[in-house]
Formats: structure tokens, C-alpha cells, sequence
């Protein structure tokens, strides 16, 4: 014959109540959870269940009819009206376009906004790539993986940054320039804050006539909008000219908004 062991049990009321001993083990009956004591806290410290755990993380498939703007997901626990606090895991099919929804299990399609707390833009969720999405009660406040290129990085906040080395060459004797095309554009209506610094090596290493550096203006932003920005250096009007076939490296950054 089996034996039975059964723990000392109670209600949550009961437990709450309760200081057990150091390691000793209790039962909740309204949660049916342990209690784990220490001798000191009442209540002890409660262990999570599964469905604690799955309430917290549910990894979720794209369901059938789904489309880039209206998202339908499906999770093995059902319930079309997600409590507050779910989060959920998600690969997305296709990349999202502006104003994307989400409808869980069957239910209403709820609105997604980034961690900012705006809408989806176009690109914000990105086909292939596990995908975050918390619902607050209101909108699926959805979290992007950062994305990266050559040059480039974009993050979930709406973050852009970009680098490059490019040339200063001339634009006439008393003018070099250097025009960069950003290698992914700044959020159109914005303009990014782009720094520089001249390589002073690669400037005094030119064979050919140039004005030295102190000689110049410095670098400066003639020309900036979210596609592009244009550096230019200008020399003191009694310094040498810049012969043609001067050329000196430019290190380049910008931070921006891409959102």
C-alpha cells in the first residue's frame, strides 16, 4: 500500500497568518501554491505555478488571415481578451505597416504602439525577428529587437544613428566640401545632429597646395535635412589655395529620430 504525505495546508487568509518555521513547507488551498518559511516572515514566500508563469510569457503563432497591418495571434492557452500585464512572443510574417493591430485568439483587433507610446510606424516589426508585445490595458506596447547595417543602427525608442569617414576635396580654391547620404534616412521634417572631425594626418599629408589647418574655418555643416548632410571648410583669404587633387578624411556621425 502507497503511502500519502500531505503538508501542513490552509487558506491564502490562513497562510498570510501563518510564520512557519525556518524551511518548513506550507500549502495555500486558495492558490494552490507552496509556502516556502524562514522562520521570520509571515505569509513565508510564495512559489510561482505555471499558470503564474504563463501569464507573464506566452509565445504566440500568426494565425490564419493575418495581414502586415492587422496581426491575428494564437496562443495554446485561448482568451480573446488579454488581462493586463500579458506579454507576449511573436515572429512576425511579414514586415508591419503603419498602424498595426493585434487580435488575440479570435478577438477585437487592439491598436500597437511603440515603446514610446506612439503608433507603429512602417518597419517597426520586422518579418523573421522575435518580436515583444505587453498588453497595458489599452494598446500592445510592442518592443523591436535594435536593427543594424553598415553605418547604421536603429532602435526600438526611435533612435538613429549613423557613421562614416568620407572625403573633404574642393568645391573651388578657397572651398573643400564633403557631401554624405545618410545610409538610412532621419524621420522625414527632422534633422539629425551630425558631428566631425578632420583626419590632421590625411590633411598635412596632401602633396599637393592647401592651406594649413589653422589657416581654415574649421569644419561646418553648409547644407543638413534627414537624407543628407554637407561639411565644408573654408580658407582665411590670405592662405594658400586648395590645388586641385586635395583631399582629406572626415570622420562623420549623426544621432537622430527615425520615428
Amino acid at each position: 500500500m502507497s503511502k500519502q504525505v500531505q503538508w501542513r495546508r490552509g487558506t491564502a487568509s490562513q497562510n498570510n497568518a501563518f510564520t512557519g518555521a525556518n524551511s518548513e513547507i506550507t500549502v495555500d488551498t486558495t492558490s494552490r501554491n507552496l509556502r516556502v518559511h524562514d522562520g521570520v516572515k509571515a505569509g513565508g514566500h510564495p512559489t510561482a505555478t505555471i499558470d503564474d508563469l504563463s501569464s507573464l510569457a506566452t509565445r504566440a503563432t500568426i494565425g490564419g488571415g493575418s495581414t502586415a497591418s492587422a496581426i491575428k495571434l494564437v496562443t495554446a492557452r485561448g482568451g480573446a481578451v488579454p488581462a493586463v500585464g500579458v506579454s507576449l512572443w511573436f515572429i512576425p510574417s511579414a514586415a508591419g505597416v503603419a498602424g498595426a493591430t493585434i487580435a488575440l485568439d479570435g478577438g477585437s483587433a487592439i491598436a500597437c504602439r511603440t515603446v514610446t507610446g506612439v503608433t507603429l510606424p512602417a518597419g517597426y516589426l520586422r518579418s523573421g525577428i522575435p518580436t515583444n508585445a505587453v498588453y497595458d490595458g489599452t494598446n500592445w506596447i510592442v518592443n523591436r529587437q535594435s536593427e543594424r547595417g553598415t553605418g547604421w543602427q536603429r532602435s526600438a525608442d526611435g533612435t538613429l544613428i549613423c557613421d562614416a569617414e568620407n572625403n573633404l576635396t574642393p568645391a573651388s580654391t578657397s572651398i573643400v566640401q564633403s557631401t554624405w547620404n545618410f545610409p538610412v534616412d532621419f524621420a522625414v521634417g527632422s534633422k539629425p545632429r551630425v558631428a566631425a572631425l578632420v583626419d590632421g594626418n590625411s590633411w598635412n599629408g596632401n602633396v599637393v597646395g592647401y592651406p594649413d589647418l589653422s589657416e581654415t574655418s574649421g569644419a561646418y555643416i553648409w547644407a543638413l535635412s534627414n537624407t543628407q548632410s554637407v561639411l565644408r571648410s573654408k580658407k582665411q583669404s590670405a592662405a594658400p589655395i586648395f590645388e586641385a587633387g586635395f583631399s582629406a578624411l572626415v570622420y562623420l556621425s549623426a544621432v537622430g529620430r527615425w520615428y
